[in-house]
């Protein structure tokens, strides 16, 4: 196995990495969301996390090789003791999900009383807000030119909004 996984800081350095020679197992992680990650799940041995101070919602990557092919943020850390062999380990039991998992935990509240916001203004300010570390660079998301206001969502999840925003249509593509 050549995947490695990295724990990072809140403030983005990495904190730790893990591998084959640590002691890193059961590594298993998605990509079937198009653009997007969803659950990743490793094991790491209690004694290679002592001292760490990685705490949920911090990113975390799975690399093979120098090629990022997983990033999200941890979820969990469970601890677990495998009890075969001579010798008993304890683990900790990792579980991360990929960043638009952000959209379906996260609630959003805004009201649009005035103005004429586009849906892609409201997907980028929620993406800025909630998933900061996807991109900071929304310069694909386009303006469908229809303006929406009055709006407002009260604590709706935000795969929400956008399922809603969507709806809306375009200038060239009506509802």
């Amino acid at each position: 196995m050549r995947e490695t996984v990295a724990f990072f800081t809140d403030a983005g350095q990495v904190l730790a990495t893990a591998g084959a020679l640590d002691g890193l197992r059961n590594l298993a992680f998605n990509t079937a969301l198009p653009g997007g990650f969803t659950e990743c799940t490793c094991e790491v041995p209690l004694s290679f996390t002592r001292g760490w101070n990685v705490k949920e919602g911090q990113k975390i990557a799975v690399y093979d090789g120098l090629a990022q092919v997983y990033v999200g943020r941890l979820e969990a850390l469970g601890r677990s003791v495998d009890l075969s062999g001579p010798l008993h380990k304890g683990w900790r039991k990792v579980t991360a999900y990929g960043y638009y998992s952000n959209l379906s935990q996260r609630t959003y509240t805004a009201n649009y009383a005035s103005g004429s916001p586009y849906a892609s203004d409201i997907i980028r300010h929620m993406l800025a807000t909630y998933c900061p570390l996807v991109s900071g660079d929304y310069s694909q998301i386009e303006s469908p030119g229809v303006p929406l206001a009055p709006i407002e969502w009260t604590s709706a999840y935000c795969n929400t909004v956008i399922d809603d925003l969507l709806g809306y249509g375009d200038s060239q593509t009506p509802p």
